[in-house]
């Protein structure tokens, strides 16, 4: 069903190859008024609150600009739907984005993924605006605008369809293979490790799996005194004998993280990689 009767804000670049076809067709039974931002329509209040339609017309600019003006673009949109909900608005609203080269219909295509910035933010707009309903059109940049007019009006909360030769696809994210690579290991030879609280079970288990990962330098940090006689000296004790048997090297300094004092005047024989706490 074509809208028919309605006050529609047409927004998009006046380069757009679909703006001005689709403000032809839908001039002739609608009252239309074409915007080149939304900081334009922002200026316009009158223009946001009557609109029973708002028609995002995505592309038609140079490609270094077009990721930039996208990811713009949905930053404005969440802006649009706050500005709708301080104005009260509670009049049904049709929200539109037509845009393309979101999805491919094939595992080799190209797609831009600041384009799904904007999916992304008119699905949280659909959530976040009661009245509102969005659909998301994803279509070639040279699709004819009677067969885009067609798709505008959609019963769903929020839908995304994908117009690709005259046919409509509802997209369904696929699983693809990531090339292979040699893993990056977590710890590396010959960095340093702080690891605070290294009486407790949890960072027992991690000193010894870092030590177990490379050859390193360990600095355990905790309130106790391993030469001491209670039982949780005698297990720190042993866990640097441990630690020790793997090959790192390891030194323990008896403070409280907490304090300040105690704690500025640790002395870091390497620079630190990484902090457990």
């Amino acid at each position: 069903m074509l809208p028919k009767g309605e006050d529609i804000v047409l927004l998009g670049a006046e380069q757009s190859e679909t703006l001005q076809p689709l403000l032809k067709v839908l001039a002739q039974n609608n009252r239309v008024v074409v915007c080149g931002s939304l900081a334009v329509l922002e200026e316009n209040l009158a223009s946001l609150l009557s609109a029973d339609r708002i028609i995002f017309c995505l592309g038609g600019l140079p490609d270094e600009d077009m990721t930039a003006a996208f990811e713009q673009t949905a930053i404005d949109l969440f802006r649009f739907a706050k500005r709708l909900v301080l104005s009260l608005r509670k009049l049904p609203l049709q929200l539109n984005i037509v845009s393309g080269n979101g999805f491919s219909l094939g595992a080799g295509g190209t797609v831009n993924p600041a384009v799904h910035a904007i999916y992304a933010m008119a699905k949280v707009v659909s959530q976040e605006l009661r009245y509102a309903t969005v659909t998301c059109l994803d279509v070639p940049q040279d699709t004819p605008a009677n067969e885009i007019v067609p798709l505008l009006n959609q019963p769903e909360k929020y839908q995304m369809l994908v117009w690709r030769d005259q046919h409509c696809y509802l997209p369904v994210l696929q699983p693809r293979r990531l090339p292979e690579s040699q893993p990056i290991p977590a710890f590396s030879t010959g960095k340093s490790y702080v690891i605070t609280g290294a009486t407790g079970a949890l960072a027992q288990q991690a000193a010894l799996f870092i030590a177990s990962q490379a050859s390193c330098h360990l600095c355990l940090l905790s309130r106790t005194d391993p030469l001491g006689t209670n039982d949780k000296a005698r297990k720190l004790s042993e866990l640097i004998v441990l630690l020790q048997a793997t090959g790192a090297t390891v030194v323990h300094h008896q403070v409280d993280i907490a304090n300040e004092v105690e704690v500025a005047p640790l002395y870091w024989h390497k620079p630190v990689e990484t902090m457990v706490r």
